[in-house]
């Protein structure tokens, strides 16, 4: 008789899925997102640590018989340990839509769980609203090579909220409306502050003994424009 080898068999395939999400969360909307939060489930059930999500929305709700048409999110987190509290911002989203979201989790294998719960939330509506224009625009120093202007910062949204960008203008002729595209923008403009907040800017690298006018126009997040401000004039020396 020969020798006797022996050896194990391979443990039984791994068949149980992940638990399912239970506490899907929808809420922070803004124009293009809303930000989702959960607890993260098992590998097996409730224990370990799953493999994948799959998160899908579609603008009605999301049911089994639906789950292959909803849009599945890009570039889906990794599942963190049991237990732990997650959260993924889905973007990209259109403006003032009700969108609703589930998803499900799947181990190595993969074994994929049952749908999560159900949640939804609005985008905010589209920022159409300019900040104020500034009004309070005025040449208050200068040297032979620069003028000093300040203002009173206004809002993003007219005068609440903090605007994003200024445009900041001269020319050696009063600015209007209709000639703003021919005026010089000025570099190195500061960053629109808190509405309120008093603002100064040196504009430099004048000519001497020089009459210049000043205009500026404020925008938000959203690219919108205010009016043109009020024109401050001043020599420099």
């Amino acid at each position: 008789m020969s020798n006797v080898p022996s050896a194990t068999t391979l443990p039984p395939p791994d068949t149980t899925a992940p638990a399912a999400v239970t506490n899907l969360a929808a809420g922070s909307p803004t124009t293009d997102g809303i930000r989702l939060s959960w607890t993260a489930v098992g590998d097996d059930g409730l224990a370990g640590r799953a493999a994948a999500y799959d998160i899908r929305y579609a603008t009605s709700a999301i049911t089994g018989a639906t789950w292959g048409s909803a849009t599945q999110v890009p570039n889906e987190p990794a599942p963190a340990t049991a237990g732990q509290a997650q959260v993924f911002t889905v973007s990209g989203l259109v403006p003032g839509t009700v969108y609703h979201f589930a998803m499900k989790v799947g181990d190595e294998i993969p074994n994929w769980g049952d749908l999560s719960n159900r949640a939804s939330a609005e985008t905010l509506p589209p920022d159409t609203v300019p900040p104020e224009s500034i009004t309070t625009l005025d040449a208050v120093g200068s040297t032979p090579s620069s003028i000093t202007l300040a203002w009173i910062a206004v809002g993003d949204d007219g005068t609440a909220g903090q605007a994003s960008v200024y445009d900041l203008r001269l020319s050696t002729s009063p600015i209007t409306t209709e000639n703003w595209g021919s005026a010089t923008q000025v570099a190195g403009e500061p960053s629109p502050q808190m509405p309120g907040a008093a603002e100064s800017f040196v504009a430099g690298d004048l000519l001497p003994d020089e009459r210049y006018f000043f205009a500026i126009k404020v925008r938000d997040e959203a690219m919108n424009w205010s009016e043109i401000s009020n024109s401050a004039t001043a020599k420099t020396q």
